[in-house]
């Protein structure tokens, strides 16, 4: 079935999306930050009809202002050119459950901000949406199963996948636990005939 973006508002917009995680999620998991921009950022240009500024340069600018996260929008929105701001923020993002290293159990949480240069008021999020994602679909999974590398790229890839889905339509199975047909096309839905499903 088709399901409708959350925030429809990025056709034709240019977009900066930025990412931000405290110290202990950047030192766990060092790439996690950039993989996150830059994967969203391709995301949002591919499927969300709007021009995204280049994640290179935001991470540039993220280093360079430092402490970014406590400049007012509307001093972003001149700094990188952009009408419209994707501010991913990682609350939790672990591939273990708390105190167990042996399961992997991996979970990623954030919130996302929309802030809008020619909105009501540009330096307050036009729109905020929880997303929280859990991979693997499997309960118990031990280190002898897998290894950490198949869950952070499974966890990353299923997180960045439901962030992207929040700013266009997509096709998702009515009852996923029953599913078992075609793959389910991603992306914009100018589809003439859904998936089988």
């Amino acid at each position: 079935m088709e399901v409708a973006a959350e925030y429809p508002y990025l056709e034709g917009e240019v977009v900066a999306v930025l990412v931000d995680a405290d110290l202990g999620i950047r030192y766990e998991h060092q790439n996690v930050v950039q993989t996150v921009g830059a994967s969203m950022a391709q995301r949002l240009l591919q499927h969300a009809d709007c021009r995204v500024i280049n994640p290179r340069k935001v991470a540039s600018w993220q280093l360079q202002r430092g402490e970014w996260n406590f400049t007012p929008a509307t001093e972003i929105f001149d700094a990188l050119g952009c009408t419209r701001l994707v501010v991913v923020d990682l609350i939790e993002y672990r591939l273990n459950p708390p105190g167990n290293r042996f399961l992997w159990e991996g979970y990623a949480l954030a919130t996302v901000s929309v802030y809008e240069a020619d909105g009501f008021d540009p330096d307050g999020p036009a729109s905020i949406i929880d997303l929280e994602v859990e991979f693997p679909d499997v309960a118990q999974l031990t280190r002898a199963e897998a290894n950490a590398d198949q869950i952070e790229l499974g966890l990353l890839n299923k997180f960045i996948k439901e962030a992207g889905f929040l700013f266009y339509p997509h096709w998702e199975a009515k009852f996923p636990d029953r599913y078992r047909g075609d793959p389910i096309p991603v992306g914009n839905s100018k589809r003439t005939e859904p998936p089988t499903l």
